[in-house]
């Protein structure tokens, strides 16, 4: 028994312990998921496997419901099913049940599926009909759809030996419409709070759910979310990245690609990078100022601007691949300023050639397993520019908040769970961008960068003209940094 126990906490600190160091919230969830199955799946029956399916579950639930948007999102069905499956309390009928009194699923005809794919393997006839009565009294579907989801159940309907059963499924689908219900049929009230349980679980389902407009074409049956596989494209050789970089005049802004590694490292600042600054302000606890954080982010997006003309997906930007070259002088105009790289990007080996797509060929799938990962590849939504969109709005944020982006979602739309501070400068413009650059519609709505680049520009500007000894500060305080690792 002292056996079991050790192996069973074992591997739930193991799995909790990697899932907590994990801070995009998207890709902790598909982990913990991904963690769940390979138990389920790999470990053979018996105490074990029950224990510890059951404690991760209820860790993983606890977790994510926390959060609204995942109160709702169809994924944690699989969750909720697993629970059902090991709980010696409510069993799945009880969890079902509980579940639509949460309110969670209750617009979600998937969720019905799962309930009624149950009630129909136990033969409960009478709970069966329940169900359908509630998916057709509370989803939005019509006869195509109602047909689809429990269509494929009547065949273990007629093996309860039940004429009524198939009979009340044929009377739902041809007789009751959606543009039948009522108002208040439709504004059916969630449940306001959950009843005591002996599991912590429910106890801490809170009232008042956001639900998230997610609806399909066509329900189906729920699955979990898999993590894209990685997928091959064509990357750009050294020799033929050099050229193109030379022949626009960008060398300026990059360090020299070459085969060889160690020429990816500027010579006066080998070691100093954006992610050194962030770490040097993390561990005095001082803020980037906004002014130096707008500088940065201006000669950034022209930067990938250039890139991008080029035909080129960097699909490396983030702060430890942007090397900090030179020191800024207060007393030059910012215009003249941002046009001299005091930053330059020296990583290359995932960027990828437009040019060399095949015939036919205009968006990637799949993931490139690094940082700049996107919103695009974790949802298996095609994708071109996006990851350097993300790789932008990632580096500015582990400047402003020193540690590593965390996204939700939201009433349909991507969010940084951080919120930038009121006192922030361009804060409205950042907030704009950072959803903007999320929620990129699909491969033909890239944002323009050059209004990024003439907006942050514009203000930054004017800011500096309206308190100039902001910006000196700033710049001291740049140029102090770069002196402290030079010496060392």
């Amino acid at each position: 028994m002292a056996a079991t126990s050790d192996f069973v906490s074992e591997q739930y600190r193991r799995i909790t312990a990697m899932a907590n160091e994990i801070q995009l919230l998207d890709n902790r969830f598909r982990f913990v998921v991904g963690q769940i199955e390979l138990v389920e799946n790999c470990l053979p029956d018996g105490k074990n496997k029950e224990i510890i399916v059951k404690r991760l579950v209820s860790w993983a639930l606890q977790t994510f419901n926390s959060f609204d948007e995942f109160k709702s999102d169809l994924r944690m069905l699989e969750l909720w099913k697993l629970l059902g499956k090991y709980s010696v309390e409510l069993k799945m009928e009880g969890v079902m049940k509980k579940l639509y009194n949460f309110g969670f699923f209750k617009s979600k005809p998937e969720f019905y599926q799962v309930w009624a794919e149950y009630c129909a393997s136990q033969m409960n006839v009478q709970e069966f009909d329940r169900v359908v009565d509630l998916c057709i009294r509370h989803c939005h579907l019509d006869s195509n759809q109602q047909k689809e989801i429990f269509g494929p159940l009547r065949n273990k309907c007629a093996g309860l030996n039940s004429p009524n059963c198939t009979a009340s499924i044929m009377r739902h689908f041809e007789e009751k419409s959606y543009g039948e219900m009522t108002t208040s049929e439709l504004m059916s009230p969630l449940s306001q709070k959950a009843s005591s349980e002996k599991t912590a679980l429910f106890n801490s389902a809170k009232s008042g759910i956001r639900r998230l407009s997610i609806r399909t074409a066509k329900a189906k049956s729920p699955m979990v979310l898999r993590q894209p596989e990685k997928e091959d494209y064509p990357l750009i050789p050294y020799e033929d990245l050099q050229q193109r970089l030379f022949s626009s005049n960008f060398l300026l802004f990059v360090v020299n690609p070459s085969s060889d590694s160690s020429s990816d490292k500027p010579k006066a600042f080998s070691y100093l990078t954006l992610s050194d600054l962030r770490d040097f302000c993390k561990n005095i606890n001082q803020e980037i100022s906004g002014l130096l954080l707008a500088a940065i982010g201006i000669q950034l997006a022209r930067i990938i601007e250039q890139i991008h003309e080029m035909n080129i997906i960097q699909c490396g930007i983030n702060p430890k691949n942007l090397a900090i070259v030179s020191y800024l002088n207060p007393d030059v105009p910012i215009e003249q300023l941002v046009q001299q790289p005091f930053i330059k990007l020296v990583a290359w080996k995932n960027s990828i050639d437009m040019d060399k797509l095949p015939l036919g060929q205009k968006t990637f799938g799949g993931r490139i397993g690094t940082e700049s990962d996107c919103i695009e590849m974790m949802t298996h939504k095609p994708w071109t520019y996006q990851p350097d969109y993300f790789g932008y709005i990632s580096t500015i944020h582990a400047l402003m908040f020193k540690e590593q982006m965390m996204i939700v979602r939201e009433n349909g739309r991507y969010r940084v769970v951080k919120s930038i501070k009121r006192r922030m400068p361009f804060r409205s413009t950042w907030n704009e961008l950072f959803d903007e650059f999320l929620n990129i519609p699909d491969c033909n709505s890239h944002p323009s960068w050059q209004l990024v680049y003439s907006t942050l520009l514009n203000q930054l500007k004017e800011e500096i003209d309206t308190n100039p000894a902001s910006w000196r500060r700033a710049v001291e305080f740049y140029n102090n940094v770069i002196q402290s690792f030079e010496q060392k």
